[in-house]
């Protein structure tokens, strides 16, 4: 796995641990001025990196970053080689922009997004195989498409949430490396010693579940006082 995606990924897994995982989802607004409409007609040609060669709305294409620069320094009669972009990711990133430019999100949509905030087109997108959304995120990274980058991430955070559950059959720090496809290095001995020196992490991740609970279990002791006093009167 690339190394800037495993740095992503491993920020991503502190920042649950911390329950502050909130992302800015909505385009770039600069990106969106001046288009008169939204759609030209023109089309810009890219190349990827498993050898197919596809026709981008010219719009689209500007939404990436690098794509954009190309053709400022380079111009646009030849195809765009995207080094590390394959066929189904840049099929995803104008898939992901099409329908972004067509249907903008509402002034002011939770300009901080939280994992269980995505909208259901963004869900359906990046509900895909895990080695493919890892694919997705490297060549969002590349293009310099930061909203489909962090839409991504967010989504393998929140898998990796998930299935991290200490409920869950099994070791979660086992079943979050399978999951990422990391091998474990670690001897027995030192991976003991560890979970003994970072207990705390464990402990701070239980007592958060416990006071999510408590809270919740305390709105349902609300909501049914409210019922029986207006059954009451």
């Amino acid at each position: 796995m690339n190394l800037k995606v495993k740095s992503i990924l491993f920020f991503l897994i502190y920042q649950i641990s911390k329950n502050e995982l909130i992302f800015y989802l909505l385009p770039n607004k600069t990106k969106m001025e001046g288009l008169s409409s939204i759609f030209s007609g023109k089309t810009v040609a890219i190349k990827t990196s498993d050898g197919f060669e596809l026709s981008v709305p010219f719009e689209i294409a500007k939404m990436s970053e690098t794509i954009k620069n190309v053709i400022e320094d380079a111009g646009e009669e030849h195809p765009i080689d995207l080094i590390t972009v394959n066929k189904k990711a840049a099929e995803r990133f104008v898939k992901y922009y099409e329908y972004h430019l067509t249907h903008p999100y509402p002034e002011g949509y939770r300009d901080k997004l939280r994992m269980d905030q995505v909208i259901d087109f963004d869900k359906e997108l990046c509900d895909i195989p895990h080695n493919e959304l890892f694919e997705l995120t490297i060549a969002s990274d590349y293009l310099g498409a930061e909203d489909l980058k962090i839409l991504a991430c967010i989504t393998i955070a929140n898998k990796i949430k998930e299935i991290g559950q200490p409920n869950l059959p099994g070791d979660p720090v086992q079943r979050i490396r399978d999951y990422l496809g990391i091998e474990n290095d670690f001897t027995p001995d030192e991976e003991e010693r560890l979970r003994k020196e970072n207990k705390w992490v464990f402990l701070n991740y239980l007592a958060e579940e416990e006071d999510n609970q408590d809270t919740e279990e305390k709105n349902e002791e609300k909501i049914t006082e409210v019922e029986n006093y207006d059954e009451e009167f």
